[in-house]
């Protein structure tokens, strides 16, 4: 066995590994975001404002003017409340 598999096998054994796992009501409470939300994925302005699909812990579907639907971990990425897009905004 190499050195990773080894020490993955003992940290499933041992049980570990759920223990730092957050239960998914402990996350739902920690999205502010529902379907039909405006937002923009900060850092990457060049994808446009997106509206939220769907919201699944911290699983944010969201789908993008310029990157098309794109699915967003809140955990590890920061959303910022957008205005919707106007109709003069997509020509």
């Amino acid at each position: 066995m190499r050195g990773f598999e080894l020490c993955e096998r003992r940290v499933r054994l041992s049980g570990r590994h759920d223990q730092h796992r957050l239960k998914e009501s402990d996350t739902a409470m920690s999205v502010p975001y529902a379907p039909g939300d405006w937002v923009r994925l900060i850092g990457t302005p060049e994808w446009g404002v997106g509206q939220v699909q769907s919201v699944i812990g911290d699983r944010i579907t969201v789908n993008f003017e310029h990157a098309g639907k794109q699915l967003v971990n809140a955990a590890v990425a920061a959303l910022a409340r957008a205005a919707a897009p106007t109709a003069d905004e997509a020509t």
